[in-house]
């Protein structure tokens, strides 16, 4: 065997040892926020008014627009709401249904101004009008935007994890967001509960 055959077959077992710890780290991750959910152990720093369950499916649009909790609010988010309030727009229940179309969600941008401000504020619109529409079903805002982050854009989304084994994989999913981004892991009962309620509420925001 010459020098350039052990070269290759070296870097061909370390790309593949490296394969195998990716995917152990992130099985680990998984594993640890279900040990953490099952224990009831926080896995972040979140203000309480994110992990506070809704009322009636609402949360105030202050509370909605302020992100991640950690952070004070951009002046942008806090114009944006004020202007919404002009309109009536109260609490992100009345948000989703005044955000239901694309159309409606790029005028509404316009309320903040043009250029970066209304291209900023448009792309948080549709990640404010997903959660608000999770938090519908009964979601925390914390589960909300721990959901969004493991590929669940909506209400209507969250219903193709209908079964036991979907409902796993996504709890899985977010079990390993919830370490790598600071989120809230909530207990599986909770997601269960909210993809069983989204199986029978009536779709509102469309994305196209």
């Amino acid at each position: 065997m010459n020098l350039n055959s052990i070269n290759t077959s070296i870097n061909n077992a370390a790309n593949t040892f490296g394969t195998y710890a990716q995917q152990g780290v992130q099985l680990g991750q998984a594993l640890n926020g279900l040990n953490n959910a099952l224990n009831g152990m926080p896995t972040d720093y979140y203000t309480p008014a994110s992990v506070t369950p809704p009322v009636d499916g609402k949360v105030t649009l202050q509370t909605l627009f302020t992100g991640h909790g950690q952070y004070m609010p951009n002046p942008l988010e806090n114009k944006f709401s004020e202007r919404l309030a002009w309109f009536g727009i109260q609490d992100s229940k009345e948000f989703v249904q005044a955000a239901d179309a694309p159309w409606k969600r790029s005028l509404m941008s316009f309320l903040v101004g043009f250029g970066d401000n209304r291209t900023y504020i448009r792309n948080k619109i549709d990640e404010w009008a997903g959660q608000a529409d999770l938090v519908r079903v009964g979601t925390t805002l914390n589960d909300a935007r721990l959901m969004q982050v493991s590929g669940v854009r909506d209400a209507s989304h969250l219903t193709v994890y209908n079964n036991p084994v979907h409902k796993s994989a996504l709890y899985a999913a977010m079990g390993a967001n919830a370490i790598q981004y600071n989120f809230y892991m909530p207990a599986m009962g909770a997601v269960s509960s909210a993809i069983d309620k989204a199986m029978v509420t009536p779709p509102v925001i469309r994305w196209q």
